[in-house]
């Protein structure tokens, strides 16, 4: 015999190794693939769908070998997906796709809504009101689905509390809310001539204070206030009153936050009569 014949064969890839799928813990709808990198590949397609035989299966390729990972977002939530990896080989503008990788599952985490958060009242505790956390209008129950931390939630002022989803749940949600001053103590008050002198007790986690004093015992009529914007002054004489007129009393303290002043409880009334 002579002569020589050349023939060309193609070599594949092998099947991909490490292929992992993780959802994601901080956004809802959310998976991400990681495979080992194949130096010998173009590279790589990876397949997922929501069955195991990949009947409704869709296709992503990656043309650089240097990436090992894709995230997909805007998934089926509370749904499991299966995702297989396979390295490929471009000769000759045709693509040579090895055997995929053993096929790999997650179920993506579900999405969470958070109402909002009421005043509270300052109480010397730790605050940490419960939220109502809910998914399609099914409460969850915290400690399974989601998990609560809070912070600046001991003194008036504006505490916040934050939602972190757990289990079949994904997401971090914050809410705040208003902590009120306490009710004000309004220890005297007491007549000097035709003026009185209220004095209340000096409230260290107020911005300061809202006296109001009126002749109409439910306070609906003829009311006169002086705001006191020093948390240290706590004594107030007040002059120009009408002599055998009855004044009832009150005060409250006001913590200002983000600009805006919120009072607590208005103190019980005392009452002193001008002679």
């Amino acid at each position: 015999y002579a002569g020589a014949v050349s023939k060309t064969f193609i070599i594949y890839p092998k099947t991909t190794a490490g292929v992992t799928v993780t959802a994601s813990t901080t956004i809802a709808g959310k998976m991400t693939v990681r495979w080992n990198r194949d130096s010998k590949a173009t590279g790589y397609m990876l397949e997922y769908a929501t069955s195991s035989d990949f009947e409704d299966v869709k296709s992503v390729r990656i043309s650089n070998n240097l990436t090992v990972a894709k995230t997909f977002d805007n998934l089926e939530e509370g749904t499991r997906y299966y995702v297989k990896v396979a390295s490929y080989v471009l000769e000759d503008n045709v693509r040579y796709i090895g055997n995929y990788s053993a096929a790999k599952s997650v179920v993506i985490k579900k999405d969470f809504s958070v109402g909002t958060i009421g005043k509270q009242v300052y109480n010397g505790k730790y605050l940490k009101p419960e939220v109502a956390v809910t998914n399609s209008g099914t409460v969850l129950t915290k400690g399974t689905d989601y998990k609560l931390s809070y912070t600046n939630n001991l003194k008036p002022g504006k505490a916040t509390v934050t939602i972190t989803g757990i289990g079949a749940y994904a997401g971090i949600v914050k809410r705040t809310f208003i902590i009120m001053p306490k009710q004000a103590v309004l220890t005297s008050v007491k007549r000097v001539l035709n003026t009185f002198t209220a004095t209340w007790n000096e409230d260290a986690n107020a911005t300061g204070y809202k006296l109001q004093y009126s002749t109409d015992k439910a306070f609906n009529s003829n009311v006169k206030t002086i705001n006191i914007n020093d948390k240290d002054d706590n004594i107030k004489i007040v002059s120009g009153l009408t002599k055998g007129k009855t004044y009832y009393v009150r005060v409250a303290s006001y913590k200002t936050i983000d600009g805006t002043k919120y009072y607590g409880s208005y103190s019980a009334v005392k009452s002193v009569t001008i002679k």
